[in-house]
């Protein structure tokens, strides 16, 4: 199966968007800070690749390295480090939680870091960019290929679970609906999803959103409750999920209630269910303190960005990689990512 990025092949987008005029040459100065931080977290996930890297937060980059790569990538040249910290300090003022550190090196120059402490969607959102996106493309290009295989004009109906690779999914979808013949029905609790599809507009006359009634959790930002009675009464055609820690084949999320969902999901019989993970969540241990919401042979498809193999990270996720392999076949290998099948005797040997 080959497929191309989803972006590569959307014809018509849901999206609203402004004719922008091109700004004469050399009058393009700064970015924004919002455009400032998203150029950040690409290059530190790009770092996080070439150098194969323990986790994205070990890094240090100095600030000059930063300045050239901003020049060469858009144009533009920051003489200033402090300027360049004073507009991420705003940013992280505005959206109220820490994105970055500033590290003094032996020569007294500048480093610029990730910050330490990244819990919150908000912050987790920024963390793997790259990663994310070749994630998110092969989720999608296997939903999309898998519809058109068919040739079913019934509504599309997902179940997106928690997490910000899960919304980029979302994004996806997003930007494609209205060029695909089908209608979709996505069911989540997931407020990065439900900001995203929830638009008025041609968008909302694709898609049909349901969401559970509860609580707002708002450093998951997601809703917390009934959301068994919205999710068992749903035949799904896909159940889309992340996770935060892999160790030995057992998947953990740092919340309790988030965990309770997430079994609850993986006990649903209908829908091929497809796992996202980006290769940081893999662990020696078990984390202190957590219970496993699940296993990965649980689901019927496992998704990696394609990078994240070859060495190009630490031994430990060769080795969680090896493992799958005895459980999953290699499905779809593409130039951004890798799908993963459960294989038939794992299949049968589970009794599913």
């Amino acid at each position: 199966m080959l497929s191309l990025p989803a972006k590569q092949k959307a014809g018509i987008s849901c999206k609203h968007t402004m004719a922008e005029n091109p700004s004469p040459e050399g009058l393009r100065r700064r970015l924004k800070q919002k455009d400032l931080v998203a150029s950040l977290f690409v290059l530190f996930s790009e770092e996080y690749d070439a150098r194969g890297s323990d986790s994205i937060l070990d890094l240090e980059i100095p600030m000059s390295e930063l300045r050239r790569q901003l020049r060469e990538r858009v144009g533009i040249d920051y003489t200033s480090d402090a300027w360049i910290s004073t507009q991420l300090h705003k940013y992280e003022e505005e959206i109220g939680v820490s994105l970055f550190r500033k590290e003094e090196r032996g020569d007294g120059s500048l480093a610029l870091g990730i910050a330490r402490d990244m819990r919150t969607y908000f912050q987790k959102q920024h963390l793997y960019v790259t990663q994310k996106i070749r994630v998110a493309n092969g989720v999608f290009d296997l939903i999309r290929n898998d519809r058109e295989a068919g040739q079913s004009r019934r509504p599309l109906t997902i179940l997106l679970g928690a997490g910000s690779t899960v919304s980029r999914v979302a994004e996806l979808i997003a930007e494609n609906a209205c060029s695909l013949p089908w209608a979709w029905r996505v069911a989540t609790h997931n407020l990065g999803v439900i900001q995203t599809l929830g638009r008025p507009g041609p968008l909302a006359e694709r898609i049909e959103l349901l969401v559970p009634e509860g609580r707002v959790d708002p450093v998951l930002n997601i809703i917390l409750g009934r959301n068994r009675e919205l999710y068992s009464g749903i035949e799904a055609d896909w159940i889309v999920e992340g996770s935060s820690f892999l160790a030995k084949g057992e998947l953990f999320v740092e919340n309790s209630g988030e965990t309770q969902v997430k079994r609850e999901i993986l006990g649903l019989d209908a829908g091929r269910k497809v796992l996202v993970l980006t290769g940081h969540e893999t662990r020696l241990e078990a984390p202190r303190g957590m219970e496993s919401h699940g296993r990965i042979e649980e689901y019927d498809f496992i998704v990696l960005p394609r990078s994240t193999r070859g060495g190009l990270v630490r031994s430990r996720f060769a080795l969680a990689i090896s493992e799958l392999e005895e459980l999953f076949e290699p499905w779809v290998l593409n130039w951004n990512y890798e799908i993963f099948k459960l294989r038939e005797s794992s299949f049968k040997a589970l009794g599913r």
